[in-house]
């Protein structure tokens, strides 16, 4: 895998991740983005460098009024999914109540990856986008469409 993560790649990246505003689990969304691994240490120096230049090459939103909450892809980044869009993915799996597994046969039947690790950026827009109208369609309770039980 090559040398270990430096001691300054951490705090550059740490620092970096502070300076874009992503909390914890943003930051390790974006190194599982780049690496396929959530933690830190574990990155190489290669790696690393990936990492923080994702940082650096932040999203910029785009106008509010035609997409509220959707990021601009900078160039240069076209093949990463945007954090915010790995995380929210992951905070729809647990809304919605689905383990690993079927997350993954969703991705698998919709976009043909085998798991989150695999969605580019279009993807994970896609994805984060199916899940939510999912969860939308959704019944806010089963039991109001049981009928008079």
């Amino acid at each position: 895998m090559g040398e270990s993560i430096t001691l300054a790649q951490l705090r550059k990246i740490w620092a970096r991740s502070r300076e874009t505003g992503l909390d914890k689990e943003q930051l390790r969304d974006v190194v599982e983005g780049v690496c396929g691994d959530r933690s830190l240490r574990a990155l190489s120096k290669s790696q690393a460098t990936l990492v923080i230049d994702r940082l650096e090459n932040k999203p910029q939103p785009i106008r509010k009024r035609r997409f509220p909450g959707v990021t601009a892809l900078p160039e240069g980044v076209q093949g990463m999914p945007a954090a915010g869009h790995l995380s929210l993915i992951r905070e729809l799996q647990v809304e919605l109540g689905w383990d690993e597994e079927r997350l993954n046969a969703w991705l698998w039947k919709y976009f043909r990856v085998h798991n989150i690790r695999g969605l580019d950026w279009h993807k994970a827009r896609g994805a984060f986008l199916g899940l939510r109208a999912i969860k939308q369609r959704r019944p806010k309770s089963r039991e109001k469409n049981r009928g008079g039980k």
